[in-house]
């Protein structure tokens, strides 16, 4: 099948309530005395994240068949249509496993490689943001819908990094800085930026699409971008589905970001 723009309303309606039904047994484990394994690469690997990416594959392969499914929980990876999910069942596994609530569940559609639909749900907090590639919005824990702007407090220099992945070079670039610095797990540091609290993230650090797919989704349509160092666009549907370094930010704080990464 086909997804068409004149879709998008239904699929990211759709896309919403396969994440808060994750998000739900998600939850439960949480709420247990849960263990976790080590993968290959030396990720922790939950219960959670195998619930959670089972729900949201037999979702879309039933209401969505043909397209493209890439999850960071599938063993095949391979993309054999143009547009395509990307799904990462349960972000953030290590602050899952810490218990510090920063952890979410990411869903995004892609047309010829670019993210037009995403979906950040924080199980913790009940909170939502999405785009339905128009507008972005966030869904508070009282069900309260607002649309979201990053452009909020452009005059701002709020950065967020990850709270269990800095890498060497983030530390020597903020060694030399003193700004408001945000350490946030998962893709919360996107949404963040689409709601203008903060202004932007960078990241040198290995990461793979489907951390980052639907914060691009949400960031688009909020006035915001996800580049590389040279700020061409992100691409998705790599072979190896792996990130180089990138920046993400409003576009009102362009000469800001600018200033601190000293371009």
């Amino acid at each position: 099948m086909k997804i068409q723009k004149n879709d998008y309303k239904k699929v990211t309606s759709d896309l919403i309530s396969i994440a808060k039904l994750a998000s739900s047994e998600i939850m439960k484990i949480y709420k247990s005395n849960f263990k976790f394994v080590n993968k290959e690469d030396n990720s922790p690997l939950t219960e959670a994240d195998k619930i959670a990416n089972k729900i949201i594959i037999e979702y879309l392969q039933n209401k969505y068949a043909g397209i493209s499914i890439i999850s960071e929980e599938n063993k095949e990876k391979k993309i054999e249509t143009d547009d395509f999910f990307l799904v990462d069942p349960l972000d953030g596994t290590k602050e899952f496993i810490k218990k510090n609530g920063e952890f979410t569940v990411n869903i995004a559609f892609l047309k010829k490689s670019k993210p037009c639909l995403g979906v950040i749900y924080i199980p913790a907090k009940k909170i939502c943001y999405y785009s339905n590639g128009k507008e972005s919005f966030k869904i508070n824990e009282d069900n309260k819908l607002k649309k979201i702007n990053s452009d909020k407090n452009p005059s701002n220099t709020n950065i967020v990094i990850s709270r269990s992945h800095i890498d060497e070079k983030t530390k020597q670039v903020l060694k030399k800085k003193k700004n408001n610095i945000l350490k946030i797990g998962s893709s919360i540091k996107f949404c963040l930026i689409a709601e203008g609290i903060a202004n932007f993230y960078f990241r040198y650090g290995n990461t793979m699409e489907w951390d980052i797919a639907a914060g691009h989704a949400i960031l688009k349509t909020a006035n915001g971008k996800v580049t590389d160092e040279r700020f061409n666009e992100i691409s998705y549907g790599k072979e190896n589905f792996k990130n180089g370094p990138f920046i993400a930010y409003s576009s009102a704080s362009t000469k800001q970001l600018k200033d601190f990464l000293g371009y």
